[in-house]
């Protein structure tokens, strides 16, 4: 556990960091861009939730890890509650999925897209398969969702600044 400690923990502060963003962006930003459609708010939801999946998962091994539970143990049943919670979310998350509209359907297959993969990585390192459960695996998956915020992170200052809002005189 100890070589990936400062691996988790960097992840955790960079979600952190993209979610306060939000929280930011969502305070004083320019209520003019944001929220107005369904995939402007999908896009800020996004990100929100995939920056707290991200910090979640990186500082749940060292909180099983405490209980007391060997390294092999720990990443297992890291993964295996990660698993059972991202499969919970992704049930209900998806009736919100099906109500964007045509527009927001690529995001909607990019969504899909990475919480499959990540729900996939995480339970093949809860059973062991194909090999014994590592951090590879969970660590994977955690940047999976990290990859999912900082997408969303960059949408959303393309979405707060853009070129016309630049000075004429620069």
């Amino acid at each position: 556990m100890s070589e990936w400690r400062d691996t988790l923990l960097t992840t955790s502060q960079i979600a952190i960091t993209i979610a306060g963003f939000a929280g930011l962006v969502g305070v004083v930003g320019r209520p003019d861009r944001i929220g107005q459609s369904s995939l402007e708010f999908f896009r800020l939801r996004f990100m929100l939730e995939y920056s707290f999946f991200a910090l979640g998962y990186s500082l749940l091994p060292f909180l099983v890890f405490s209980a007391g539970f060997d390294e092999s143990a720990s990443w297992r049943v890291s993964s295996a509650f990660a698993s059972c919670a991202f499969v919970g979310y992704a049930l209900v998350n998806r009736r919100f999925l099906s109500a964007l509209s045509r527009t927001a359907r690529g995001l909607e297959r990019a969504a899909i897209l990475i919480d499959a993969l990540a729900t996939l990585l995480l339970i093949s390192n809860a059973l062991g398969l194909p090999f014994e459960p590592s951090a590879f695996s969970y660590v994977a998956a955690v940047y999976l969702h990290l990859f999912g915020a900082t997408v969303g992170f960059f949408r959303l200052i393309a979405l707060v600044w853009s070129p016309s809002d630049r000075r004429q005189g620069d």
